[in-house]
């Protein structure tokens, strides 16, 4: 086994102890006892209400990734686009990073037919998209909450300010790698840059913003149903705000899945808007389960068709 491989190993045992002890701690401090009450009272068809609502994920995701590769001269089909990045979703249960899944995405596509350089460039930006979006939507629904957490302003406002310099730097990279030594990962950073802003300042730009905020508007609504099958009495401005901020957290790559880390954020801020500690954990726990059922509900697609693209494929972004 390589260095390299070791450490990759040893990082994955890290991630599983940590998802563990956070588990542990956010049950024992309330109990199993009160986690399987909750979650044994929950009502079925409103839980099944918010299963389908998941099921949009991979559909919405599938779209944004399409509108990403087209722009940047690559073509794939609608259901291949869902298949593949449903496949991702599976990985992504599983994997120790946060990326895993777009990684085991890219590869996919690549395998199948798709150029590797534009698949990889057209995943990190939908990605980008989504988690730009994501931090704009909590520091925005932040500004109107009488009840918002007084000490997530300032984080929220430098999250804000990252992002914009982020996405700065992302769009013209290649203007100061120019000043570089001219090795393979300078000339990759060059063409993503060059990507991004064939992304980002076109019509598609805006097209996958507003996927990116019927995702997350989706996805509380999904856990609007699942909290009303808990017997919780939360607007749906109320999951927009809580649940969009636990994904926030929850995407530190510190975890399984965000399993743990999201079960004590949770636990923490729909306590704040007079959620119990074991209602909240239940929520938690029912939300992971839906997301992950779902996720593997693509598991047959790996062995269903290809990603079968164009064979006309228009000249991939050019250095200027």
């Amino acid at each position: 086994m390589t260095a390299r491989r070791s450490s990759r190993v040893a990082w994955f045992v890290v991630k599983v102890a940590i998802s563990v002890a956070l588990l542990y701690v956010a049950v024992r401090n309330i109990g199993i006892r009160s986690l399987g009450t909750d979650i044994r009272q929950v009502n079925l068809p409103l839980l099944g209400l918010a299963l389908l609502q998941s099921i949009a994920i991979p559909f919405l995701g599938g779209v944004r990734w399409r509108l990403v590769l087209r722009a940047i001269g690559g073509e794939l089909h609608f259901l291949a686009s869902t298949r593949l990045f449903w496949i991702g979703m599976v990985f992504s249960q599983v994997l120790p990073s946060v990326s895993g899944g777009d990684a085991v995405r890219a590869v996919i596509a690549w395998r199948e037919g798709l150029p590797l350089a534009r698949t990889i460039h057209s995943v990190i930006l939908e990605r980008v998209a989504v988690l730009a979006t994501l931090i704009v939507l909590v520091a925005v629904l932040h500004m109107f909450r009488q009840d918002a957490l007084p000490g997530a302003r300032w984080p929220l406002i430098l999250a804000c300010l990252a992002v914009i310099m982020g996405l700065a730097l992302l769009l013209y990279a290649d203007k100061f790698a120019d000043r570089l030594p001219q090795r393979l990962p300078v000339t990759a950073i060059k063409n993503l840059a060059v990507a991004a802003r064939q992304v980002y300042l076109s019509a598609t730009g805006a097209k996958v913003a507003i996927l990116a905020m019927l995702t997350h508007l989706n996805f509380a609504l999904a856990s609007y149903w699942l909290g009303r099958s808990l017997g919780l009495s939360l607007t749906f401005g109320d999951y927009l705000y809580l649940v969009s901020m636990v994904t926030l957290v929850a995407t530190l790559p510190l975890s399984i899945g965000g399993w743990g880390i999201r079960e004590n954020v949770t636990v923490a801020l729909f306590g704040t808007a007079g959620v119990s500690a074991h209602a909240a954990l239940a929520f938690s726990v029912l939300s992971g389960l839906t997301v992950s059922a779902v996720s593997l509900c693509g598991l047959p697609l790996l062995w269903m068709g290809t990603a079968k693209p164009d064979p006309v494929l228009t000249d991939p972004p050019q250095l200027s």
